[in-house]
């Protein structure tokens, strides 16, 4: 009787265990050693998706200053006038983020995944002339010519194409693609699961 007594407490104890078990197998408190272990998921989208949050980062800024000449009139000393013009330019140059496309290769046949990140090539993004550091001296009025035509809108465009033509744009732009894949390798490289290596074209 002692016997079946202990018989049924201890089947009593195995049910009240394995009910618990099955508690916290089911909401996932405790982790089965039957369960597989998820494969790792990536796709070209997700990839995508993430390089649009880190924009902003790969643009190469430059600060530069130029000089420009300006002439008016026809005749020396007579009719025209002469100065010139110091500014300051604001030039930003990076990649479009749009065109930068990802393609993933999975595991196989015992070598490892690959994601590959194409990146366009940079270009000088904006030019932006700050009106404030204008600085006209040299002048040389003629004549009969005693008032300059040129105004500020036509200085800030003067301005503008002597910095695209002197500004460094080489430079500048193969700091800005440096920069960009420096940028992407870092923030794709921190969502590469196991198994995968990064590529960069």
């Amino acid at each position: 009787m002692k016997f079946k007594n202990f018989l049924i407490a201890l089947l009593a104890i195995l049910l009240i265990l394995a009910l618990g078990l099955g508690y916290l197998l089911a909401t996932g408190r405790v982790v089965s050693p039957w369960a597989k272990t998820p494969k790792a998921n990536i796709t070209a989208e997700m990839v995508e998706e993430q390089l649009e949050k880190c924009s902003d980062l790969t643009t190469a800024k430059l600060t530069y200053k130029g000089v420009v000449n300006f002439t008016e009139g026809q005749i020396k000393y007579i009719t025209q006038n002469s100065f010139n013009m110091m500014y300051t330019a604001d030039v930003v140059a990076g990649i479009d983020m749009s065109k930068v496309t990802a393609e993933v290769q999975e595991p196989a046949d015992g070598n490892p995944g690959k994601v590959i990140i194409t990146v366009p090539k940079a270009t000088v993004q904006s030019i932006k002339i700050d009106p404030d550091s204008l600085q006209f001296y040299d002048t040389k009025w003629a004549l009969f010519n005693r008032q300059a035509n040129t105004d500020v809108q036509e200085a800030l465009v003067a301005a503008e194409a002597d910095a695209k033509k002197n500004m460094g744009k080489k430079e500048l732009i193969a700091a800005a693609q440096t920069q960009a894949e420096e940028v992407i390798s870092g923030f794709v490289g921190n969502i590469l699961p196991e198994g995968y290596e990064l590529e960069i074209n």
